[in-house]
């Protein structure tokens, strides 16, 4: 059984073999890292710009709600009158 990654962690991503430690290993782990910053950061900038979305939507939805709140209830309609069941014939001679 797996163990399942703790929410709201953001775990890197790894590479499959280890580097030995040289310069050029050096240059790529910063290379590795600063792409990872830049991708963090972007992805910040899309959260943020989702938040001022879905605060926008709250604002107009409340707003939609106490317009309809501050609306007059209209007077209940009175039902219409029941058609007769039948139909009289006068039948005089």
């Amino acid at each position: 059984m797996q163990s399942r990654p703790v929410p709201g962690m953001i775990r890197p991503k790894l590479s499959s073999l280890p580097r030995a430690k040289t310069e050029a290993a050096r240059y790529l782990e910063l290379h590795k890292l600063a792409t990872e910053k830049s991708r963090l950061e972007q992805e910040l900038c899309r959260i943020a710009a989702r938040t001022t979305v879905i605060h926008n939507r709250l604002a107009v939805l409340k707003q939609q709600m106490v317009d309809q709140q501050n609306l007059p209830t209209p007077a209940p309609a009175l039902p219409p009158a029941p058609a007769p069941r039948f139909t009289f014939v006068d039948l005089t001679y």
